[in-house]
């Protein structure tokens, strides 16, 4: 082991051990990454991946993908199973505090148009699309950006939402606001309750959960 490259060891390493999130070349006596380490291990406590993103399969978790689905519906003002460029920049906003350019919301829908074709159509965003773009930010390492928009509607670290949270935000037509944890509730449920676009956004969140 000593005379393999410490890079390639890590590498290997991480390959056979996916919960592995990072590696940190560091020494305390040369004081080298010293800040870098407890930069990660803030970041680990703070926003951690493993109620978000399954390590082996490098998919989004069953509650995360409800909690999405949620989240998708009540921005989808209009109904029609799709976020068009204003839902998308409102949800922008809301969460991040600025808009999207013109630009930007065209290197998004053509990002999303290459990599997954079931992901926009000519509405919008769809759900898949959402879910691709936030399984794109934990792989990528920015769990940030997903927490952020899950801990704004309500979201805990264990992807619950409790009554008095949901009490105070939007209703999505149709359903209970009596659910305090609807990372757990049936998809079918919602959309028994909501109508035909949720039907649609549900079995799309079934078929990816399998």
């Amino acid at each position: 082991m000593l005379h393999v490259p410490i890079l390639q060891f890590m590498e290997s390493l991480i390959r056979e051990f996916p919960v592995i999130e990072v590696s940190i070349r560091t020494s305390s006596k040369k004081l080298r990454s010293v800040l870098d380490v407890f930069y990660q291990a803030i970041k680990t406590v703070l926003y951690p991946k493993a109620p978000l993103l399954d390590a082996g399969t490098g998919r989004l978790t069953t509650p995360c993908v409800k909690a999405l689905l949620r989240i998708f519906l009540m921005c989808d003002l209009d109904g029609d199973g799709a976020l068009n460029d204003e839902e998308l920049n409102k949800f922008q906003f809301q969460c991040f505090g600025q808009p999207l350019t013109g630009d930007e919301l065209a290197s998004v829908r053509q990002m999303v148009a290459e990599r997954m074709a079931d992901g926009l159509n000519d509405a919008g965003l769809l759900f898949p699309g959402f879910m691709y773009l936030h399984t794109l930010f934990l792989t990528r390492g920015r769990l940030e950006s997903t927490w952020t928009v899950l801990k704004l509607f309500g979201y805990n670290e264990q992807l619950r939402i409790s009554d008095a949270v949901l009490d105070q935000l939007p209703h999505i037509p149709g359903s209970s606001s009596s659910n305090s944890d609807f990372g757990s509730s049936s998809s079918s449920d919602l959309a028994a309750a909501a109508g035909s676009s949720v039907l649609e956004l549900s079995e799309q969140a079934l078929l990816y959960l399998g």
